[in-house]
């Protein structure tokens, strides 16, 4: 990116994505079959469908200077909300010996 403040707000989007694949991971690891099964098809919809309404919505109220920057705080927002959804307090938890 050309413009400082849309690479740096990309970087943290993308981090925080990862951020967001590391909790999946975690998650899975210690779910139920029929939890797994459950959890799978409640975030597939997510990521389907219901993560670009979200960033959609977001980038129409996004007083940012341009598309770009607000595109990429819009995911940076949209990542970081669904990280708190997750149970990490759960996987942090059962993490312990």
């Amino acid at each position: 990116d050309v413009d400082p403040a849309v690479a740096r707000t990309r970087a943290a989007a993308d981090a925080a994505h990862e951020q967001l694949v590391d909790r999946y991971r975690a998650v899975w690891s210690r779910l139920s079959p029929a939890q797994k099964a459950e959890f799978g098809s409640h975030e597939r919809a997510w990521l389907n469908g219901g993560r670009a309404e979200q960033e959609r919505r977001c980038v129409e109220t996004q007083p940012a200077a341009t598309a770009a920057l607000a595109t990429q705080a819009c995911r940076l927002a949209v990542t970081e909300q669904r990280l708190a959804t997750l149970p990490a307090a759960l996987i942090q938890a059962s993490a312990r010996p």
